[in-house]
């Protein structure tokens, strides 16, 4: 961990936590590792009584096992009424929400044109709309308590593109420019918004989720460059010589729940491509500590 990531002296408290996406990757081990921390945790995914059954019971027997507070709860990102369902079960248990990692979410390669325009609305109805109803679900929580953290799981491709990506890439985006703003409007009541970007993490079973083009007119009418993105993805695993370790993502959770509100900074890039947004982050840092509007929010809200 890069011992510069946070100024002030963390503060070890057991908070409760909700994390979406807990069917695999960072969200299964996250749910598990901060239990383990003494937290209170909330694992949410899909379908815990039909495709995610049995990772559902996994979660459950290792609570049990290990004598943690973890809770798995039914909940599709997706569907206002099930978060509605799985906000009533979490509040019968918890009053109080510490923080939101926002994990749920999943990937596409191809050619941008081969992919249908429902496809499309259909991986920002879970990487961009779900954030927002979540943050919906949770922040009247947080405002009333007038504390709170929201992790968001973004991507090194949230500040940087790739050929092929752009559909991903631009939900990514979308959750840079959401987490950022909502950490401005936040700011008065003591809540925080971060992002995580990491790079690629072959070990999470992010890959094996990825999707691909569903038109299969136009992957026709590209000829033999269909193949193209295919052949750039297999050549990119093939250059990362070490796998990144995902327990690093699960530690800056860590540290970020941790950590004091007015330390955290908003964007905290790891492994392989995604450090190399370093400097970037840091002049967009600077430029918007220029425009002042985190000072302007406290205007508006003591007036």
């Amino acid at each position: 961990m890069d011992p510069n990531l946070f100024h002030k002296k963390t503060i070890q408290m057991k908070k409760t936590i909700l994390i979406t996406g807990c069917s695999s990757g960072f969200g299964k081990l996250a749910a598990e590792h901060l239990a383990k921390q003494g937290h209170t945790v909330f694992a949410t995914l899909r379908n815990t009584q039909g495709k995610n059954k049995e990772v559902a019971e996994e979660i459950k027997a290792y609570g049990e096992k290990n004598n943690l507070k973890i809770y798995v709860v039914d909940l599709d990102v997706t569907s206002e009424t099930s978060i509605q369902k799985a906000m009533d079960e979490i509040t019968a248990k918890a009053p109080t929400i510490d923080v939101l990692i926002n994990n749920a979410g999943y990937g596409n390669i191809g050619l941008q044109e081969a992919f249908t325009i429902s496809s499309a609305q259909q991986m920002f109805d879970v990487n961009v709309f779900g954030i927002l109803r979540m943050n919906k679900a949770v922040l009247p929580i947080m405002r009333k308590q007038k504390s709170g953290l929201i992790i968001n799981l973004s991507s090194g491709v949230g500040r940087l593109v790739f050929p092929f990506g752009g559909i991903y890439a631009a939900s990514k985006h979308a959750v840079e420019a959401l987490t950022e703003s909502l950490r401005l409007e936040l700011a008065p009541f003591d809540i925080d918004s971060v992002a995580i970007e990491p790079g690629g993490y072959g070990t999470t079973g992010f890959n094996a989720a990825i999707q691909f083009p569903d038109d299969k007119n136009v992957l026709e009418s590209y000829g033999s460059y269909a193949e193209a993105p295919y052949k750039m993805m297999q050549a990119y695993a093939s250059s990362l010589t070490e796998q990144p370790d995902p327990m690093e993502i699960v530690t800056i959770m860590e540290e970020l729940i941790n950590a004091p509100f007015g330390s955290r900074k908003v964007r905290y890039p790891k492994a392989n491509v995604a450090e190399m947004l370093h400097p970037l982050n840091k002049v967009s840092e600077e430029i918007q500590g220029q425009l002042g509007f985190d000072k302007l929010v406290f205007n508006f809200y003591q007036s």
